[in-house]
C-alpha cells in the first residue's frame, strides 16, 4: 500500500504518516515520543491562543496607566492590579487548559 497515508488516534491527538512495510515497528517504538510531541504542540497551540488574547486585553487597556490618563489614583490602581492579573495568567494552575480571566474595573 505505498503512498497511502494513514491516520492514528490517541485521545485528541493525530498523527498523520506515509505507510511504510515498518510502519507499525515505528509506530510500536516511537509512540511514547510522539504522543509527547503532541501534546507539547496543543500546549504551545492553546497558550499562544490565550496568550493572544490577553496581550489584546493589555493593550486595549494601556491608557489607564499613562501618565495623563484621566481616571483618579484609587481606579488607575485597580487597572494597574487587573493589568497584573492578566500577565499572571501564564502562572495559573490549569494553564492553558483551564484560565480564570479577571475582571474588569467597572
Amino acid at each position: 500500500a505505498t503512498g497511502e497515508e494513514n491516520t492514528y488516534e490517541y485521545d485528541e491527538y493525530r498523527v498523520e504518516v506515509p505507510y511504510r512495510e515498518t510502519l507499525a515497528e515505528e509506530i510500536e517504538k516511537n509512540f511514547d515520543i510522539w504522543l509527547t510531541f503532541a501534546r507539547d504542540e496543543e500546549i504551545k497551540r492553546l497558550a499562544g491562543s490565550v496568550r493572544d488574547k490577553r496581550n489584546l486585553l493589555l493593550a486595549e487597556y494601556d491608557w489607564t496607566q499613562n501618565a495623563d490618563s484621566p481616571l483618579a489614583p484609587e481606579k488607575k490602581a485597580e487597572w494597574a492590579a487587573y493589568r497584573q492579573a492578566l500577565r499572571d495568567i501564564p502562572e495559573q494552575e490549569g494553564f492553558p487548559y483551564s484560565v480564570v480571566w479577571p475582571a474588569k474595573p467597572e
